[in-house]
């Protein structure tokens, strides 16, 4: 379907916001939150939050 010509981008648009609204209703149920757009999550620790350079 995406290949096909025509509104192939809007499709796929579309699909990806149907999955942002899915996850956001799910963390609701269960009291969390979504971060549609994080910045240095690979630099930051999970458990305390430094962040430090990695190399790719």
């Amino acid at each position: 379907m995406v290949q096909q010509r025509g509104n192939a981008r809007h499709k796929q648009v579309a699909a990806w916001r149907e999955f942002i609204e899915m996850l956001e209703h799910k963390s609701d149920l269960y009291g969390t939150h979504v971060i549609l757009n994080p910045a240095g999550t690979t630099k930051e620790c999970a458990e305390c939050g430094v962040k430090t350079d990695k190399p790719l």
